[in-house]
Parts: structure tokens; sequence; C-alpha cells
């Protein structure tokens, strides 16, 4: 019966090794399967927010079309005035309201893929996300003869017109237990 267990054990050690070994492999497979299917999901998500949402496409005509500006320009002035103590935030009527409401949906929707695209491994999902979702739209919200778009970026949402202070904040993310926000500042 010794002799048996002898001949037996090292089989069995073996047989364990091997079972953990493609345990590990079909773990390592399903993770990466499960991270390509969360960024396809992610992706799907962001295109559909971006190109589907009527209060999307409302917002790219401000940014992409220049008679449209016309439209946004004096609200974002008078939300600057408001900002600065220059008019009472009374002034604002609800339909300008709703037209900044539109403006900080899609902006924060530009924040939220910059964010998403940054914690990417994927140089290639990176490039995808901002060419399709950021590149353009954060250039032309920022150009001078837009100042006010490019006052209202700058003041109310910092981090899209400073990559640097996005990449900060990021790496504050990555580090728990670290300040993520200074709550002395605006945002």
């Amino acid at each position: 019966m010794n002799e048996l267990i002898e001949i037996l054990s090292p089989v069995t050690n073996g047989l364990t090794s091997i079972a953990g070994v493609a345990i590990a492999w079909i773990l390592y497979r399903l993770n990466e399967r499960q991270q390509k299917e969360s960024w396809f999901r992610t992706f799907t998500e962001f295109h559909e927010a971006f190109w589907n949402d009527p209060v999307m496409s409302e917002v790219r005509c401000w940014i992409a079309y220049e008679r449209a500006y016309l439209d946004l320009k004096p609200i974002l002035h008078k939300r600057r005035d408001i900002e600065e103590g220059k008019l009472s935030p009374k002034t604002l009527s609800k339909r300008e309201y709703e037209v900044i409401e539109k403006l900080d949906k899609f902006l924060n929707l530009v924040l939220r893929v910059d964010v998403v695209s940054s914690l990417l491994k994927s140089n290639y999902g990176q490039l995808l996300l901002r060419e399709l979702f950021i590149d353009y739209w954060l250039k032309q919200s920022l150009r001078e003869n837009r100042a006010e778009l490019k006052w209202y970026v700058e003041h109310f949402l910092p981090e899209l017109a400073n990559p640097q202070l996005l990449e900060a904040k990021m790496r504050q993310l990555r580090n728990p237990g670290r300040i993520l926000f200074d709550t002395k500042s605006k945002t």
C-alpha cells in the first residue's frame, strides 16, 4: 500500500500542477475576453451618447458651425458676466440655462471619454477615442474666435483645456488616499 502511494504521489502532484496551469490559462483568457467586452460596451455607450443624442447633435452644431455658434455666444457672454459679478444670476432665462445645461452635458461626456481613454492600456483604443470624440471638438471649442466658449471650458472644465491638469488628477486617482480635487478651486 505504501508503495502504491509513493508511485501515485508524484503522478497526482503532476496532474495537480497541470490542472493549476490550465485553470490559470482559462482565467487569463476569460479576463482578457471580459476586458474586450467591457471596452466594446464602453465604446458603444460613448458612440451612442455622442452621435445619437439630439442634445449632443445640437451642441456639435454650435461648436462646428459659425452661424449656430452665434446663438450660443451671447448666452456664454452673459454667463461670464454673471460669474464675474457684472450681472445677477436672475438675468439668465430658463431657455439660456437649458442651453448651458446642454453644453455642460456635452463637455462632461468629452471629459469622461478623455478620462476613460487615459486609463486604457491599448494605444489603439486611446487613439480611437481621442480621434472620434475629443480632438476635433475640443480644438473647435478652444479656438480664439470662440472666446466665450474657450473661457467657459477653461473656467468650468479646466481639465479639458489643460491636459497636464487632467493627467495630474488621473495620477491622484491611481494613488488612493491622496486628495483628488483641490477643494479651494472652482472645479
